[in-house]
């Protein structure tokens, strides 16, 4: 008899326990994964710029070695690593590569990005915040501004878009957003 009342208390901790559970992962779930996406794309884009994590822009090449680990592959001109070896904070939520140009130091850095699934509507303001004074503006190269009439963005065509960002190697890195539904590439140099 004493093990019946104790069973069942048991029983109600473990549904209380899952239901609790269950709140906390519909709440983390809440963010849509393009949200998430576009996030840790733009911290990666800042952490790049401003050398909070490495290999960044303005390193030496020998320390960006270094630090992937000869996680690289080479044609001889530039240098390429997987975007999660190279960024593990954004493992799981962007794929692609990273193309470096590494001589005496980190002059360029190319996010190549597939399976983006972000509008730019939604990325662009991210990658301006998390920049400091990258202000992206439209790129006249690409045709008309997609916010000022028809959205060509989606219909497969490039749309482009530039900004200068303070870092901190240099007070004027150039930053250049190409985007095509599901593509992006990032370019971070001169």
């Amino acid at each position: 008899m004493w093990n019946k009342p104790w069973s069942g208390n048991v029983q109600i901790l473990i549904g209380a326990l899952t239901l609790l559970l269950g709140a906390i992962s519909v709440r983390v779930e809440a963010e849509p994964g393009e949200s998430k996406q576009g996030r840790a794309l733009a911290a990666v884009a800042a952490a790049i710029v401003t050398c909070s994590s490495h290999p960044c822009f303005g390193e030496s090449g020998e320390e960006a070695r270094k630090e992937l680990q000869g996680s690289l592959l080479t044609d001889g001109y530039f240098d390429y690593s997987d975007f999660a070896t190279a960024y593990p904070s954004a493992k799981g939520l962007v794929q692609g590569v990273v193309e470096w140009e590494l001589e005496s130091e980190v002059k360029q850095v190319d996010l190549k990005i597939a399976d983006f699934r972000v509008k730019p509507a939604d990325f662009l303001p991210q990658l301006g915040q998390a920049l400091e004074g990258c202000e992206l503006e439209w790129d006249d190269e690409f045709g008309e501004d997609p916010q000022a009439g028809e959205n060509q963005c989606d219909g497969g065509a490039t749309c482009a878009w530039t900004c200068s960002a303070q870092g901190q190697y240099s007070d004027d890195i150039l930053i250049s957003v190409y985007y095509i539904p599901g593509l992006l590439l990032l370019e971070i140099g001169p």
